[in-house]
């Protein structure tokens, strides 16, 4: 790899030749690098100086004019990590204090994020001796990263990027090994441990959802126990084992495909598709846009309100105390929701006084009675709309039905106790005796609702 320069002293009795000059001696030097063939890595400048200060002391010296270059090992291939799980950070609730129920426990990535950028092996570069000889390189190691399903390739000069195929939960990004699922699975309670969640993706809870906490998934909603003054919203399923309950207003769940459990307490539920309760429905608010089956176990409905896009069914339907229980079927529980809720502003309208609006506004009384009038005026022109536009859908879902022999129902198997309140379409009565064993059905030709005994 090296080339030395060696030039000797002159013994004392030698005299340097008169003849030799300095271009001699140079050209002598360029026939010894032949004779060796040193071709690399040759510093002419260096063999130079050497060469005239032997001509002028004639002293022994050594001199490196030579090197050759060693070969350089590849560069190991090495990840990247860009996507990183987020601390939990506790959120400030202004004069409230501290909330600890965000604790980010779900990390979720979003369709085409850059996951981890992977830098490939370099091979190296070769060598070469003072003689021209080529001295292999060492290539870089390759490193085994180990790709679960939802992990595509984006390849780029140099490396790859591994970005998420979909919309995924994150569960392992590390140097060996990047996985994404679309279910998360609880072992216990959601509590203060856990936090709230929010997944892109199912959840499996196998304990209770605890008071105050909240789950949102984009997936199914899975929960061992109860689900207690708790706040649940998913686009698919929820499956209740046991119960959901709260104080009155605390408790509040959404699903957009079917809804199961075995009872449902002071909730509001909204249900994209059939709701099934095995054992009874209390003083609640159930919205469904298809079928409610209350038909296990006790099987009953009470003092609850319950809006069905198909059939209700019951085993009870109503209490011996005559609570109020309003049935609806065949009826769109979103056209439902706002009529509701242009009925709560309008009834807000009358409630509030002049006085109340003169201390807000502190504007001229005849200004205020005339803002307040305009707007009374207009939310009740817009309540009206509301109901004809409501009427008229609902005889045209009627008469489609009708045709096609599938005309919604309110069924109690059992029993249905007086003051039950049942709707279907644009027909409503109210229950005035007890009733056995039976179903309201709409006579389109008597146009109104008949009680049909069963066999």
């Amino acid at each position: 790899m090296q080339a030395l320069l060696r030039l000797s002293a002159l013994a004392p009795s030698e005299e340097p030749s008169p003849f030799i000059s300095l271009e001699e001696l140079q050209h002598l030097f360029q026939q010894k690098v032949s004779e060796k063939n040193v071709v690399f890595g040759v510093d002419e400048q260096k063999a130079e100086h050497a060469i005239f200060q032997w001509s002028q002391d004639f002293q022994p010296s050594e001199t490196l004019i030579a090197q050759g270059a060693w070969p350089q090992k590849g560069e190991d291939a090495h990840l990247k990590v860009l996507f990183h799980r987020h601390p939990f950070v506790p959120v400030v609730k202004g004069v409230d204090g501290v909330d600890l129920r965000d604790r980010g426990y779900v990390t979720n990535v979003s369709s085409k994020t850059p996951l981890v950028e992977k830098r490939f092996a370099t091979p190296g570069v070769s060598g070469q001796t003072v003689t021209g000889e080529a001295i292999a390189a060492s290539p870089g190691e390759d490193l085994n990263l180990q790709l679960c399903e939802g992990v595509e390739e984006l390849p780029v000069e140099g490396g790859v990027f591994y970005v998420a195929s979909e919309d995924s939960i994150v569960q392992e990004i590390s140097d060996q090994k990047i996985k994404l699922v679309h279910q998360i699975q609880i072992s216990g309670d959601v509590d203060y441990q856990i936090g709230n969640l929010d997944a892109w993706g199912s959840v499996q809870i196998k304990g209770s959802v605890t008071p105050h906490f909240c789950v949102r998934a984009t997936g199914d909603v899975t929960v061992g126990n109860n689900v207690e003054s708790a706040l649940i919203h998913t686009q698919g399923n929820i499956k209740v084992g046991r119960g959901i309950f709260g104080s009155v207003g605390s408790t509040e769940v959404m699903a957009g495909k079917d809804l199961e459990a075995l009872f449902i307490q002071n909730t509001q539920v909204t249900v994209g598709g059939n709701a099934r309760i095995k054992d009874s429905l209390l003083n609640s608010r159930l919205f469904c846009q298809g079928n409610v089956e209350v038909i296990q176990g006790r099987g009953t409905i009470l003092t609850s309100r319950v809006v069905a896009g198909g059939n209700v069914s019951a085993q009870i339907v109503g209490s011996e105390t005559e609570a109020l229980v309003d049935v609806t079927a065949g009826h769109d529980p979103k056209l439902w929701q706002g009529v509701l809720r242009m009925k709560r502003e309008l009834k807000f309208l009358k409630r509030t006084s002049m006085k109340g609006f003169m201390q807000v506004r502190q504007k001229s009384s005849s200004t205020l009675e005339k803002n307040f009038g305009r707007m009374k005026a207009k939310k009740q022109r817009t309540a009206m709309i509301m109901e004809r536009v409501v009427l008229r859908r609902q005889r045209n879902i009627l008469a489609g039905l009708a045709e096609k022999n599938q005309i919604p129902k309110v069924e109690a198997k059992k029993k249905m106790f007086p003051n039950v309140r049942v709707t279907i379409g644009i027909f409503h009565l109210r229950v005035r005796e007890e009733l056995s064993s039976g179903f309201f059905q709409p006579d389109m030709n008597r146009g109104a609702l008949v009680w049909l005994a069963s066999r």
